[in-house]
């Protein structure tokens, strides 16, 4: 059993594709359960609308409001909520949410993308561990 203290990202797709679930896909084979309360599904169109301006053309129409409402999406929420439960068969063999950080290597240290070394720095994906009977 593992409950997740801090925000956490759970890479769900096989391939390096950016999609993020409640639990990683290396969990799938070993997860006998899920908690959680984030969203299945979230996004849409956004209720924020910026105003789009036309550059001034002359003196007279000032900054005078032109065209419509700039249409946006919302992005995915990638990330899953402190509070997520997850119950498992058998312990996976990886036991963070995150991917791993080797600080052996400076060579590998400089490829780390720069979010996961923010990530790992705030201690996101932090899971207390526990022992079921």
């Amino acid at each position: 059993m593992a409950y997740l203290l801090t925000p956490g990202l759970a890479h769900s797709a096989q391939n390096n594709q950016p999609v993020y679930s409640a639990y990683p896909q290396a969990w799938v084979s070993q997860l006998a359960g899920c908690m959680t309360d984030k969203p299945l599904f979230w996004g849409g169109v956004s209720q924020v609308r910026r105003k789009l301006y036309r550059e001034q053309t002359n003196e007279q129409q000032g900054n005078e409001e032109r065209g419509k409402a700039e249409f946006a999406l919302l992005p995915q929420r990638a990330f899953v909520p402190p509070g997520t439960v997850y119950w498992f068969n058998s312990l996976p063999s990886s036991t963070a949410l995150l991917p791993h950080i080797s600080t052996t290597s400076s060579q590998r240290n400089n490829q780390i993308p720069p979010w996961l070394r923010t990530f790992h720095t705030l201690h996101y994906g932090l899971l207390f561990w526990g022992y079921r009977q």
